[in-house]
């Protein structure tokens, strides 16, 4: 169950720092938004599977 915490929490901040540095180089879009959030859920959802 910790794994999945520290899953969760490396997710979290792989969001942040995507979505600061696109809003810091104004280049953030619908479409990178989609794509950072999409690929977070993936990367979630995938070692979900192997860890548990």
């Amino acid at each position: 169950m910790i794994a999945l915490k520290i899953l969760t929490v490396g997710v979290i901040i792989y969001l942040v720092w995507s979505f600061t540095h696109h809003k810091r180089d104004k280049s953030l879009t619908l479409v990178i938004f989609l794509e950072y959030l999409l690929t977070a859920a993936l990367v979630l959802i995938l070692l979900m599977g192997v860890l548990i």
